[in-house]
């Protein structure tokens, strides 16, 4: 995609927005810790060998953080719609990916919203997520018996292999809290 793209809502053009994923995050913080134990092994033990181990995996759990990456999705300032594109729609969704992309393909309802990329009218399927409970405790039970399925319409484009997420979309498929219903 080149060029200035327009919100499909007509709110205005779209910004990359660059976001490190919670995996990332994490790496950061336990290579932070790692090179922290080391410090302290130096200054209050005289031995080498755990402060040098320490250090050695603290930075490579950094790097590898560092090489997780960026998600660089095209935000909407105003909607705060996500437009997600080829690249980005495999990291998003994960395993669901083909599923969604497969539900595009077949839809027959046409969308409100035109393609940012083509400008040809968008497809639109409905998706059907659940909240994730834990079924060990008596409280993931009753979080199950009152959780309601969450309703989506899901609006794309198949020939540009692209995803037009509102706000709450977003939310609900990038996190590990709620599961696609097929």
């Amino acid at each position: 995609m080149s060029g200035q793209v327009s919100c499909p809502k007509g709110c205005g053009d779209l910004e990359y927005k660059n976001e490190r994923p919670g995996k990332a995050i994490f790496l950061f913080v336990v290579g932070a810790i790692s090179l922290i134990a080391a410090v302290y092994e130096l200054l209050f033990d005289g031995d080498l060998f755990l402060p040098f181990m320490f250090g050695v995996v603290g930075l490579w759990v950094i790097y590898y953080g560092f090489s997780v990456g960026k998600l660089s999705r095209l935000k909407c300032g105003v909607c705060k719609g996500v437009l997600i594109e080829t690249k980005e729609i495999d990291v998003l969704l994960k395993k669901e990916a083909g599923y969604f992309r497969k539900r595009l393909e077949l839809s027959k309802n046409s969308s409100s919203y035109d393609c940012p990329d083509c400008h040809e009218k968008m497809s639109e399927f409905v998706i059907t997520a659940r909240q994730k409970t834990d079924f060990t405790s008596l409280g993931g039970f009753v979080v199950s018996a009152l959780s309601n399925d969450k309703r989506k319409v899901i609006d794309g484009c198949s020939m540009c292999d692209l995803f037009w997420l509102d706000v709450d979309e977003e939310v609900l498929l990038s996190g590990d809290q709620h599961k696609i219903i097929r």
